[in-house]
């Protein structure tokens, strides 16, 4: 099933522990084109994927908070795993769209998004050894810096110890921690599968990130 990735996380961490998870949306069709695919919505089976997904968690945690990109994709990737978490036992809260899973490393959405159609699958590797201008994106650097700063701030705000906080976006977001902060490249492991991402804890060591890898859990301390 997609996401199992994270449920090896989950269950490896042995909770109840609150964490935010950071995930890239459940399967939809094949887009051609960076531009002009905010529409693109989910297959039946992506769907279908993330309730069992949500359900899968029901287990794990008691309270959820929903957060996900202002594209629809990642909205029904949202409310379908809600629909699978939510129970007489389980509280669930749609916080709604939030800007940094979107694009928020595009400054020149438009320059950057023609780039994408231009380079092709050289795109991410460009962006990220810094051979784009920064007028047009962010660098890894700061992109991965934002993500962990709104991923940390909200952890710390987690009280309950079966409360998750879950946040849905893309797979260029998805690369962004795994190589700005796991030092983990594409060209070695792979594009991120649907609904594959990142679990934040706290603990009285601090803040770590686990990622789950074809061979073993990988963790990474988080100083921001």
């Amino acid at each position: 099933m997609l996401g199992k990735s994270i449920l090896k996380i989950v269950k490896y961490l042995k909770y109840p522990k609150p964490a935010s998870i950071i995930i890239r949306h459940s399967e939809r069709p094949k887009i051609y084109s960076a531009k002009d695919n905010t529409g693109v919505g989910l297959t039946e089976n992506g769907k279908k994927e993330a309730k069992l997904f949500g359900n899968r968690l029901r287990g794990k945690y008691s309270s959820m908070h929903l957060m996900y990109s202002p594209v629809l994709r990642c909205k029904e990737t949202a409310l379908n795993i809600g629909e699978g978490f939510e129970s007489n036992k389980n509280e669930i809260h749609v916080v709604g769209p939030t800007s940094f899973l979107g694009g928020s490393y595009l400054i020149d959405v438009d320059k950057a998004l023609d780039k994408a159609d231009e380079l092709g699958s050289e795109f991410i590797r460009a962006w990220f050894d810094g051979e784009l201008s920064q007028n047009m994106l962010k660098p890894l650097k700061d992109s991965t810096e934002e993500h962990l700063m709104h991923l940390v701030k909200d952890l710390k705000s987690l009280e309950s110890e079966d409360s998750v906080s879950l946040y849905i976006t893309h797979d260029w977001n998805t690369m962004v921690i795994r190589e700005g902060l796991f030092s983990l490249k594409h060209e070695d492991i792979g594009f991120p599968d649907f609904m594959d991402g990142f679990v934040f804890t706290k603990d009285s060591e601090g803040i770590f990130a686990y990622y789950k890898t074809k061979e073993d859990i990988i963790k990474k301390n988080v100083d921001v």
